[in-house]
């Protein structure tokens, strides 16, 4: 299993080699970990992906809000508003944007923005 750094909570499944798992960095056997995969196998295999996603949206990327949902409604923030990125790395596919004219910042669907202005340093 590995984790994606630039979105947490995403992974994907992999099969390896018994021999690459002779040592963990923990101390861990490898066979407690191939116990608990295989109780959960099922839940595991159903939320893992085949390719990480890479965000599409950067730090200080000003971005425009493409659909109107009620989560996003219920904070004030509808269809067309426009923010500010205010950390690249996801979480479960939401980047964090601070939308002009809104007291806080708030967790948005990376695929419901669409980035507008790019931050130019790099």
């Amino acid at each position: 299993m590995f984790f994606n750094p630039k979105n947490r909570g995403e992974y994907l499944i992999t099969n390896v080699n018994e021999l690459d798992c002779l040592a963990t960095d923990n101390g861990i056997s490898p066979q407690y970990y191939r116990h608990e995969f295989e109780e959960n196998y099922d839940l595991i295999m159903k939320n893992a992906v085949d390719k990480f996603t890479i965000p599409k949206v950067k730090e200080f990327d000003w971005v425009r809000l493409n659909v109107e949902k009620p989560r996003y409604a219920k904070e004030g923030i509808h269809k067309g508003e426009i923010g500010c990125v205010m950390i690249d790395h996801a979480f479960q596919n939401c980047v964090e944007v601070d939308f002009i004219n809104f007291d806080d910042s708030i967790a948005v669907d990376m695929n419901d923005l669409e980035v507008i202005k790019r931050n130019e340093e790099e």
